[in-house]
């Protein structure tokens, strides 16, 4: 140490000229680094959705956003209903929001079997021979019904589901608040 410094035998003394003060820890203790402030989370990339299920969910966000409404939260269990959906549809090979066996809306007794709360919700689904996420986003956007469903300020959250039997690929988007 030489005379001045602002550290003398471990004590603080004042410094005799102007000069920024700066803490030197003792020589037994090791410096401590600063902690950066939390940063808070955003929200999950698009790419923890992933495939075709993700670019059409990315792009259901960007139409929203492009018309000023708020973006749709991923939900895995409304995901989990429009897989099956998809699936179902593809399987038994009809298209329809009517289950041919019961007659009634497909997507809404999955949401009462599985027990997922909603108090409003809605379907699109969509199928073609071209797998395109970005052509049956644009079929879903250029129909009024389908459209008014994918930018409802009251849907919250969205789960989508593709299948695909290599000849025709069946898309499910379901949504709820």
């Amino acid at each position: 140490m030489y005379p001045g410094h602002p550290v003398l035998a471990g004590k603080i003394q004042p410094t005799p000229t102007p000069a920024s003060v700066v803490a030197i820890a003792p020589a037994s203790r090791p410096p401590v680094a600063a902690r950066p402030k939390p940063v808070p989370k955003p929200a999950p990339p698009v790419s923890s959705v992933g495939g075709a299920a993700g670019v059409e969910f990315s792009l259901v966000n960007q139409d929203r956003a492009a018309n000023g409404v708020s973006p749709l939260a991923w939900s895995g269990s409304l995901a989990r209903v429009a897989q099956y959906r998809a699936q179902d549809m593809l399987n038994r090979n009809y298209f329809s929001h009517t289950d041919p066996a019961t007659g009634q809306l497909a997507f809404v007794q999955l949401l009462h079997l599985w027990g997922i709360p909603y108090s409003t919700a809605g379907e699109n689904i969509a199928w073609s021979t071209n797998p395109s996420m970005a052509g049956i986003n644009t079929m879903f956007m250029n129909s009024p019904d389908h459209r008014a469903n994918i930018l409802k300020a009251a849907y919250h959250r969205v789960g989508l589901g593709v299948a695909s039997n290599g000849a025709k690929t069946m898309v499910v988007e379901v949504f709820s608040n």
